[in-house]
């Protein structure tokens, strides 16, 4: 996710940072909550979903006031990140050397004008300071770049439905 972020700030020209923010994990309500519950209570009165169109249809109706938007991704909306993985180091310490606790993250930065680096917070006060954690390219890639011009598409004949799957199906 974050290299999808920062893909996007390298490469789009008025934005100059991306902050991430993580809710306490069992004290949050977010409004998203109600629209999932929605969706169960809906998924309740269904016989049987066959097609994903069974699906967008159900999200579509579930409500009287304000319905969903269903917007269908399409293969084009899939791109793959693999390279950009490949080309640098996964950031396992800071920059002072001390080791990350990722799942303590409650706000990761991403800034344009650090383009392999990112900060990282482990609370939500802004008198704490960030950790850098840098990113530096892998030498001797020549194979894959950091932040390349463009993605490839990750599945460009569509993905393929695993053979117990289609048996389940038929």
């Amino acid at each position: 996710m974050c290299l999808m972020m920062k893909f996007i700030l390298q490469h789009h020209p008025s934005l100059k940072m991306i902050s991430m923010k993580f809710l306490e994990s069992g004290h949050s309500f977010l409004p998203d909550d109600s629209d999932f519950s929605d969706f169960e209570k809906a998924l309740k009165y269904q016989q049987r979903l066959y097609v994903p169109q069974d699906n967008i249809n159900v999200i579509k109706t579930c409500r009287k006031k304000k319905p969903f938007k269903v917007t269908a991704m399409e293969k084009m909306d899939f791109q793959n990140t693999e390279g950009m993985q490949k080309a640098i180091i996964n950031g396992k310490v800071n920059t002072e050397g001390n080791k990350i606790n990722w799942l303590s993250a409650k706000e990761i930065q991403l800034r344009k004008d650090h383009p392999y680096s990112l900060f990282l917070r482990t609370c939500h006060s802004t008198k704490k300071p960030f950790e850098e954690i840098y990113l530096k390219p892998k030498q001797n890639i020549k194979k894959y770049q950091p932040f390349p011009e463009s993605l490839e598409l990750l599945w460009p004949e569509g993905k393929a439905i695993s053979t117990p799957k289609l048996k389940d199906i038929q």
